[in-house]
């Protein structure tokens, strides 16, 4: 017997938190590193020669490694949306790779820039996408068979190839 999986849309607020645990993840981060250099340069004798422009430069480069890598992992979320329990996938089912992951990074920061309207599409989509999710072709789902999204309809192990199911 074929067991099937309810596709459950992460909701806009369950991605909101997961955004806020993933700045609190990255701002720790880029703290312990802060404190690192100024430590360094201070027991070297040096002087700290680190600009805005640099700071910004290497917060770009982390966040995007961060964000890209950890989605097109084998996890297929941040830390913060496998704390809620959520994944990216593609439109249908499967692992994104590393380009469609930053290609969503990417169309992510345009949102930013304008007044975060690209996130709060997912309020208002059926599928709960955001600008991102649309450029990339990327849904964000409810982790299937794990915790609390446990359902009667999906609560049996997915077959390989099945949506959510398989190593990805």
């Amino acid at each position: 017997m074929l067991n099937s999986i309810k596709i459950q849309y992460a909701g806009f607020w369950d991605r909101f938190a997961a955004l806020v645990a993933d700045i609190v993840v990255l701002g720790l981060f880029g703290l312990g590193v802060g404190f690192a250099l100024v430590y360094f340069h201070t027991a070297m004798g040096l002087e700290p020669a680190w600009s805005d422009n640099a700071d910004r430069a290497i917060g770009f480069v982390v966040s995007w490694f961060y964000f890209a890598g950890m989605e097109a992992s084998r996890f297929q979320a941040t830390l913060g949306k496998l704390g809620i329990g959520i994944i990216v996938v593609d439109v249908d089912g499967g692992r994104i790779s590393f380009q469609k992951a930053s290609w969503r990074y990417v169309a992510k920061l345009i949102s930013w820039v304008v007044f975060f309207l690209g996130f709060i599409v997912a309020a208002f989509t059926p599928r709960k996408q955001a600008f991102h999710d649309f450029a990339a072709n990327t849904i964000v789902v409810k982790k299937p068979n794990k915790g609390f999204n446990r359902t009667p309809e999906s609560s049996g192990a997915a077959k390989p190839g099945e949506f959510g199911g398989g190593a990805g």
